[in-house]
């Protein structure tokens, strides 16, 4: 009976699941629906990954049309870093205001 025990332990299952058609029905179903919920959140984690993605590759291209990119490649001196600074902290307002905007616009 212990290595009954053992083998349900390690399978997380009931014992009856080894001796019992019932249960073993019973708890291929419960298996079959544990399956079923971690396939969900597999692709549900797969579609946050590829719109995450997406989304910094939107970043990127609006990082690289806003002029911020162009900036960065300009001489180092004092005076263009600030410009840098200023331009991508414009961009950084830009995007938290664009961003509040689209989520008081899904809140009404």
């Amino acid at each position: 009976m212990r290595t009954l025990d053992a083998l349900a332990w390690f399978f997380d299952v009931r014992v009856g699941y080894f001796v019992d058609p019932d249960v073993a029905r019973e708890v291929e179903r419960e298996l079959d629906e544990r399956a079923a919920r971690l396939a969900s959140k597999v692709e549900e984690e797969r579609r946050a990954q590829e719109e995450e993605r997406d989304a910094a590759l939107a970043l990127q291209k609006a990082i690289r049309e806003s002029g911020v990119t162009k900036a960065a490649h300009r001489a180092g001196d004092g005076r263009n870093r600030r410009q840098r600074a200023s331009m991508m902290r414009a961009l950084a307002r830009a995007l938290i205001e664009d961003e509040n905007e689209d989520s008081s616009e899904s809140h009404h």
